[in-house]
């Protein structure tokens, strides 16, 4: 019995020796130690077909429309679920809200009734409906306005709010009659001097003229000075007016007008005409 046992030990120990030399030497040719002792394969990991091209560009198309309606599809369900409605308001003629006037807005929301659409304006008055409304302010500062309408979550855009610029003094309230050369006929025919604003600005301002110092130098020198309240000549400065003669310089000065919005008159600068 001794002599088989290790008749067998020495079998198992040759046969262990001659897989090791087998798996080494496969080692080194192919650098895989597996040893196929038969059965079923092992599972290898999955490497995917590299496409070609024209798949691949064919596919990155087909991901891009799929992105594209995936986002469409979350804006809308967003849009739905937030009630933010992408409105526009947009002021018809200026960036910001003149003070005292009526100012042009609009608002449109797509998709939304313009029936539905509600306005609340802090800091001003609103008339009109359905998307064209006018805003008049009632003091300087910061305008803000809420639309609401139906189906949609309320959003909000803030507006300034200033005062109307300068108007122009000039004679008769023509608008090429503020100061230079004229003609003592056609000075003479001039009921007084009005604040007027040039033909380009949009808005339909109107300003009341309080008053003016008109002063005449006549051409040697002689000075005379009347001070006329409002618009129109008084019966004085009517009377100056009467005496111009070619060479003499008339000068309106100290020039205040009120206009919409303001809460006491402003200063207007000085005209002057050479009579001719």
């Amino acid at each position: 019995m001794g002599q088989v046992t290790k008749s067998i030990l020495k079998f198992f120990v040759s046969l262990i020796f001659a897989l090791a030399l087998a798996a080494a030497i496969t080692f080194w040719i192919t650098g895989d130690v597996s040893v196929d002792l038969g059965g079923e394969e092992p599972p290898t990991a999955f490497v995917p077909e590299q496409s070609t091209k024209e798949n691949s560009s064919e596919d990155s198309k087909s991901l891009e429309e799929v992105s594209k309606d995936s986002n469409e599809k979350l804006a809308n369900k967003t849009k739905i679920k937030t009630g933010d409605p992408m409105g526009i308001v947009k002021l018809e003629k200026m960036q910001f809200i003149y003070l005292g006037v009526e100012n042009p807005i609009s608002v449109d929301i797509p998709g939304v009734d313009p029936k539905s659409y509600k306005l609340i304006v802090e800091g001003c008055r609103v008339y009109g409906g359905e998307g064209r409304y006018s805003l008049v302010a009632d003091k300087i500062g910061n305008a803000k306005l809420t639309v609401a309408a139906e189906g949609i979550k309320p959003f909000s855009y803030e507006f300034k709010v200033v005062r109307l610029p300068n108007p122009v003094p000039a004679l008769g309230g023509g608008p090429n009659k503020s100061g230079g050369t004229i003609g003592k006929g056609e000075f003479k025919a001039q009921p007084g001097i009005a604040a007027s604003y040039l033909q380009h600005f949009e808005f339909d301002a109107k300003c009341s003229m309080q008053g003016f110092q008109l002063k005449r130098i006549s051409k040697g020198g002689n000075v005379e000075t009347v001070i006329n309240k409002g618009a129109r000549y008084t019966n004085d400065a009517k009377n100056l007016v009467n005496k111009a003669k070619p060479g003499d310089t008339y000068i309106y000065d100290k020039v205040k007008a009120i206009c919409p919005g303001d809460a006491a008159g402003r200063k207007l600068p000085s005209i002057v005409f050479l009579i001719k």
